[in-house]
């Protein structure tokens, strides 16, 4: 009879065996990470699939890897299992490997199985969708990832408002497919026409002594790194023009908001103000800061993060959660 140490010995050395064949198995059978399997695996979508389809869609068409972690998993490596399965399902599209190494993160794109399960939910036809391609509109994906960080903090910082509530969310793919145009006078008194196409618009209710308080906001992000000696002419005289413009009236139901321009840098954000403030105090509708302040946890509505012409100190969005706008 064996004894006990060599009996163990045995059981321990088998025990390995079976591991490393075990994992043999398991990375002969590992999807390719750029290209789709032959045999796609079978999924079956959950709750959440849907709804990270539904945030792909409503968030310019394209979230990055980090993002999707921060919103739907609590693990790197639970977020790239899952994306993987439903990219070879044939649910999402992702970066090739030059577009990963390009941009310096993995992003995903609705494709045809997640756009026809849209179209499904929302009773429509999937042209209607309008959804954005994976190789549709690149050289826009740096701002428009950068967009959603801003976004995403937003809707957070707001769960932390139980008083405020979001009523509303415009993304820039609406405002490009229906823009508005607004007349105004340029500072050499001439007149000019206009596109406006922020790149958001979002409407929040808080409550007010007699009536709920609406705050209507514009969203601009601007990824410039120097100065833009036509920022007055082509941002802030249309802008201004805009909310006080009729159609401005029409789509958002008050000539009332305010533009949130998010930027670069301190450089950047010091020119612009210098800029605006040649307007004079009416251009106190405008409100700058920058992309680090406006990304920072719980900053964006209630610190002093805002920047604003021909005032001093910063100031928040909102000195209570009831606030107007």
């Amino acid at each position: 009879m064996l004894p006990f140490q060599t009996l163990s010995h045995i059981w321990y050395s088998r025990l390995m065996q079976d591991v490393i064949l075990m994992s043999e198995k398991r990375r002969s059978k590992r999807l390719p990470y750029y290209e789709r399997a032959q045999v796609p695996p079978p999924v079956e979508l959950t709750t959440r699939d849907k709804q990270i389809f539904e945030t792909i869609y409503q968030y310019e068409g394209v979230l990055a890897d980090y993002q999707l972690e921060r919103l739907f998993f609590h693990s790197h490596r639970r977020m790239q299992g899952r994306m993987s399965l439903l990219f070879h399902a044939g649910y999402l599209n992702r970066f090739t490997r030059q577009q990963q190494a390009m941009y310096g993160f993995m992003a995903y794109f609705l494709d045809e199985k997640a756009l026809n399960y849209l179209a499904a939910a929302q009773g429509v036809e999937r042209k209607a969708l309008q959804a954005r391609g994976r190789d549709e509109r690149t050289a826009l994906i740096p701002h428009d990832v950068k967009l959603n960080d801003v976004r995403i903090t937003i809707m957070q910082a707001l769960q932390h408002l139980p008083q405020v509530q979001f009523v509303t969310w415009i993304n820039s793919r609406t405002f490009w497919a229906q823009h508005d145009t607004v007349e105004y006078t340029d500072t050499n008194q001439r007149k000019r026409k206009r596109y406006i196409r922020p790149d958001g618009y979002f409407h929040v209710m808080s409550p007010g002594v007699e009536s709920p308080r609406h705050s209507r906001f514009l969203l601009e992000l601007d990824m410039r790194t120097e100065h833009n000696a036509r920022f007055v002419v082509e941002k802030v005289l249309p802008g201004l023009a805009y909310i006080r413009s009729e159609v401005y009236r029409e789509r958002f139901g008050a000539n009332a908001g305010r533009w949130l321009v998010v930027t670069t840098g301190e450089r950047r954000l010091a020119n612009m103000i210098v800029a605006a403030e040649k307007v004079g105090r009416v251009a106190k509708a405008f409100y700058f800061t920058t992309f680090d302040l406006a990304t920072m946890p719980g900053a964006f509505f209630t610190q002093p993060i805002w920047y604003r012409p021909t005032f001093i100190e910063p100031t928040a969005l909102f000195m209570s959660p009831s606030a107007d706008g």
